[in-house]
């Protein structure tokens, strides 16, 4: 619609007309003229309806009043009637037009308000169309759009960069030039397009270098105005080759390790907190002998031997409560009925809160019948040697006999002398023998977790008393550990001299070992003989007590020494390493001894 005219135009142009109306018609009044003059008011009337719609509508009734007092004055009452019908036409054409002109208005403004919206969403739709375009330009996804004739038209650079092929090259190729797939592929696309296939589709394209890269896509229509006709199709993908080769990297190498734990020696299970099974290892079926619809059916206890149950079942509970257990032995049952002896170590592994075990143990059926076997010929090999021993002695008893019958016999001060000395050499073999006999079984027995306080009291009682402050100290040793403690105060009582009391303490070490200190209050020991004193033979008695001491607490790798200053008593330190000692409660340690406190410590006197 054109520009709207000048309000001072318009007004202009009503008081003209009026003005030209009204003198007219004073003119042709007075003139007698009476049929033209009164048209002329219509122009007024008409421009002031038109430009001033109501307004103009109460001029044109003023300006028709005026007109009707025109005739009146001039042409008399004769005329009053044609007066009254002309005025009333002139304010029905007045009021039409008024209607009219409204309604032009409304719809004059109807159309500008019409048209500012339709160049305000114009110029929205083309910022949407940029900012779309751009943002299909620039997406980080690979974008392909095709008409309905598989036309390309879009082709972005996230694009160009995974096919190798530019924009101007693809846009009007076929869009099959991207798809390095067959038939099947094509049916695929067309089915997703469709909405048949809702899942992504991974068809891969081939660059033009002839590199081969992995892309998983999605497709949808997009539709006419009509909701039916296609206009293009747009295609997004979402590059996955390096996740690809990942992927595959991952799976070869859960193959491989899958492959490892499975001809593994080892019988590896995980069980979950009803303790079914999650995951058996093949060597785990061999040696059980159950099958994997056995094992779906099975619960870890149903394979354990009723006399590891109750120990399993501890076990598996602490293993739930989040701690690494080393060490288990335990016996499985086989399908058979047959029983296959175990240690290994168990701990847990929690997965989005799923707490499961997981433990890998040896089978020490091999170890345990060779066990058993170096047992029994250990047994043979001490009952042989007990007779040879006893044997032995009987006949350096008769020798000692004999030579004392020749002793009495012989006068000879020279022979004599050489009596004498075979006579100390059989006492010295006797000796000896009867020494073996306390030592028969060191290092035959495997080592053992003993508590360090009771084993101390049992070994040294009937002797000096002993201040013990160890609390529920516990020390992986030889089962003759008893018999250092027993020759520590065999030591003390010989050769302390004026020696009154024994005391035991220990001291944590930085390197986690620990300490334990062996302690009297006797005269002690010369510092030229600190070292001399645990080789074999060195002493006053038989010089084997201390040295074999030494060698029953190396085979758990504890070393002794002497340490203590000479004149204020002897002190042994025993050096226990890390791993090889613990602490636990242990009811019984104060059974047979008193109990006092001091230092916050529990200490044991005899």
């Amino acid at each position: 619609m054109n520009d709207p005219i000048d309000t001072r135009v318009t007004l202009t142009a009503v008081i003209l007309t009026t003005a030209i109306s009204l003198a007219i018609s004073l003119i042709s009044l007075s003139s007698g003229v009476q049929i033209i003059f009164q048209n002329l008011f219509y122009i007024p009337i008409i421009l002031a309806c038109i430009f001033f719609t109501r307004r103009g509508l109460y001029f044109s009734i003023l300006l028709a009043l005026l007109y009707l007092s025109l005739i009146l004055s001039i042409a008399g009452p004769e005329l009053l009637v044609n007066g009254l019908i002309r005025v009333v036409f002139f304010i029905l054409v007045a009021l039409v037009v008024t209607i009219l002109a409204e309604k032009d208005q409304i719809t004059s403004r109807e159309l500008q308000m019409t048209n500012a919206a339709l160049l305000d969403t114009n110029e929205k739709l083309l910022e949407t169309g940029e900012y779309l375009e751009k943002l299909i330009t620039h997406a980080n996804a690979p974008i392909i759009v095709w008409d309905r004739d598989g036309h390309i038209t879009r082709f972005n650079r996230s694009m160009e960069d995974v096919s190798g092929m530019s924009a101007e090259e693809a846009i009007g190729s076929d869009f099959r030039i991207i798809f390095s797939c067959d038939q099947h592929c094509i049916d695929l696309i067309h089915a997703a397009v469709k909405g048949e296939v809702t899942d992504q589709i991974e068809i891969p394209i081939l660059q033009r270098g002839g590199e081969k890269r992995t892309i998983l896509w999605s497709f949808t229509d997009i539709i006419a105005n009509d909701r039916e006709s296609v206009i293009a199709t747009i295609a997004q993908g979402q590059e996955i080759t390096r996740r690809k080769a990942a992927e595959e990297q991952l799976r070869e190498s859960e193959e491989y390790y899958r492959d490892i734990i499975d001809n593994a020696n080892e019988l590896v299970q995980s069980v979950n907190a009803d303790g079914r099974f999650i995951f058996v290892n093949q060597t785990w079926k061999d040696t059980l002998g159950y099958s994997d619809e056995e094992i779906e059916n099975l619960t870890l206890f149903d394979i354990i031997h009723p006399d590891s149950l109750d120990h399993c079942m501890a076990t598996f509970q602490q293993v739930m409560a989040g701690k690494a257990v080393s060490n288990v032995q335990a016996a499985f049952l086989t399908k058979e009925g047959g029983t296959v002896p175990v240690e290994g170590n168990v701990n847990c592994r929690t997965v989005h809160g799923v707490i499961n075990t997981r433990g890998i143990f040896h089978n020490i059926s091999e170890q345990k019948r060779s066990k058993e076997a170096l047992q029994l010929s250990n047994k043979k090999l001490q009952l042989l040697t007990g007779i040879t021993r006893h044997d032995i002695l009987n006949e350096v008893m008769v020798l000692l006999g004999n030579l004392g019958f020749a002793e009495d016999i012989v006068s000879d001060p020279e022979l004599k002398s050489y009596l004498e000395r075979v006579k100390r050499a059989g006492t010295t073999i006797q000796k000896q023998i009867e020494f073996t006999r306390l030592y028969d079984g060191l290092g035959s027995t495997e080592p053992a977790w003993q508590h360090l306080g009771r084993t101390i009291l049992s070994s040294c009682q009937n002797s000096l008393p002993i201040r013990i402050s160890s609390g529920d100290l516990f020390i992986f040793s030889d089962p003759m550990l008893g018999k250092v403690f027993s020759n520590l105060m065999d030591n003390t009582i010989r050769h302390g001299e004026n020696a009154t009391a024994v005391t035991v303490t220990c001291r944590k070490e930085e390197d986690g070992g620990i300490v334990i200190i062996w302690e009297d209050d006797g005269i002690g020991i010369p510092d030229d003989q600190k070292k001399k004193i645990f080789v074999r033979g060195f002493g006053k008695h038989t010089g084997f007590g201390l040295f074999l001491s030494q060698e029953i607490l190396a085979i758990t790798q504890i070393e002794i020494q002497e340490t203590g200053v000479y004149g204020k008593g002897a002190r042994f330190e025993m050096k226990v390493q890390r791993g090889g000692w613990r602490v636990e409660s242990d009811q019984e340690a104060s059974k047979g001894a008193k109990a006092t406190q001091s230092h916050k410590e529990p200490y044991f006197i005899i």
